[in-house]
């Protein structure tokens, strides 16, 4: 019937959908209503920080760790790392070694100690 008039709003889309268009890769086929985004549906299953398995056991475990190894007083954190070189040892690999049997490992103990640095090997 008549001629048809573009709107300002018309004009706009046409604008961004050039600005798609040329920011798009080469040879890719976007629907001309497609937003350049991600896919709504992901492809992969999202899978929680605390895995696929109860969230309690996660966090007891989270919480059990920060309780060994980020909320020990200062010095005690020196006192075991001051030990832990005189056995020639790493700082986690004496209190490991603490936490598990409940005793304080000395210089004499080479036996324990030469397991613990052979251990160094295989473990990294």
């Amino acid at each position: 019937m008549g001629i048809e008039h573009s709107t300002p709003l018309d004009r706009t889309a046409s604008k961004r959908s050039m600005r798609l268009a040329s920011s798009l890769p080469a040879g890719s086929t976007y629907p001309n209503n497609h937003n350049g985004g991600p896919p709504l549906e992901d492809e992969c299953e999202h899978v929680p920080e605390w895995g696929k398995f109860g969230i309690r056991t996660y966090f007891s475990w989270k919480r059990a760790y920060n309780q060994v190894w980020k909320s020990v007083p200062h010095a005690i954190m020196l006192r075991r790392l001051q030990k832990a070189r005189a056995c020639g040892l790493t700082y986690e690999e004496y209190t490991l070694f603490l936490l598990d049997t409940g005793r304080y490992l000395q210089p004499e103990d080479q036996e324990i100690i030469a397991h613990i640095i052979g251990q160094r090997s295989t473990n990294q």
